[in-house]
């Protein structure tokens, strides 16, 4: 976290070390104390030539809200 930015990456945990895993990376902006808006990009090990990475690619939106309780 630097000033109202998140960046976080982590790579998806695989149940079977023969199956295919990834990783995500987030990126957003505390647009006030209760809400974040960002991007999630998510990279699957399984080859895919027609995307820049060369990996199944996915690409979301994301908007969260505090829940009424949570910690400050």
């Amino acid at each position: 976290v630097t000033g109202n930015y998140l960046s976080a990456a982590f790579e998806l945990w695989c149940p079977d070390p023969t199956t295919d895993c990834g990783s995500v990376v987030m990126r957003g902006i505390f647009t006030n104390q209760d809400t974040i808006d960002g991007t999630m990009t998510v990279f699957f090990e399984t080859p895919d030539d027609s995307t820049p990475t060369g990996l199944d690619t996915w690409v979301f939106s994301y908007h969260g809200v505090r829940v009424s309780g949570g910690a400050n």
